[in-house]
């Protein structure tokens, strides 16, 4: 939404790449669900990188380690306000957001498609420093998820950031994947821990069903 680099105040950004198709399919979404229940229909959004000028390589992807593969220090409050303009945005053409997760599969370090690598302590540092206290200023309804990748590691990922009250104060739950097996030990694990914090499924796939012999998928 932003390609112009070092646009620290985003003067440059727009979500007009989506008003083709993408908003148009989210909106159709939208009142196909109302034609169905008047339950609401509640929209997590997840980025998978921020513009390329934000990270340590300049590069979207990650095609060397994952050390590099994360924002520049500079950019961390930038990055923070771009969530916020993204949702500003989609409010505006009459879409809510109803809650963002920090990053997608943030454990991975993609190759071959945009990502962003962090930490369980890193994204615990980004949340109570940046992401945290700009939502709750500029979108205090905006629920924010941590973790969102495969279910292997989330007990590891709760503790870190739950175990710190500055960054969960800011956290309504935990969104996981689906794959990497099974392991639902970890998600009782995780709700044992936490009970009052809810676990979201944000992602998953028909490849398990395709590829019986692997059941990691």
């Amino acid at each position: 939404y932003d390609d112009t680099k070092d646009d620290v105040n985003l003067t440059h950004f727009s979500i007009d790449h989506d008003k083709d198709q993408i908003i148009p399919f989210i909106k159709q979404a939208i009142q196909t669900r109302q034609s169905w229940t008047k339950e609401t229909f509640d929209i997590v959004a997840s980025p998978w990188s921020p513009p390329a000028w934000m990270k340590k390589l300049d590069i979207s992807y990650c095609p060397f380690s994952c050390v590099d593969c994360q924002l520049k220090d500079k950019y961390k409050p930038t990055w923070a306000n771009y969530f916020s303009k993204f949702i500003t945005a989609y409010g505006e053409v009459g879409i809510d957001i109803w809650g963002v997760t920090v990053q997608n599969e943030p454990g991975a370090c993609p190759i071959v498609y945009e990502g962003m690598h962090f930490t369980p302590e890193t994204q615990r540092d980004y949340i109570k420093t940046y992401l945290g206290p700009t939502l709750t200023k500029d979108h205090p309804d905006v629920k924010i998820l941590i973790y969102d990748h495969n279910k292997d590691k989330v007990v590891e990922w709760a503790k870190t950031v739950y175990s710190d009250k500055d960054a969960a104060q800011y956290v309504w739950g935990t969104a996981v994947h689906w794959y990497s097996g099974d392991d639902f030990q970890n998600l009782n694990t995780t709700h044992n821990l936490y009970p009052d914090i809810p676990i979201l499924a944000t992602e998953a796939t028909v490849a398990r069903e395709e590829h019986q012999k692997d059941p990691k998928w």
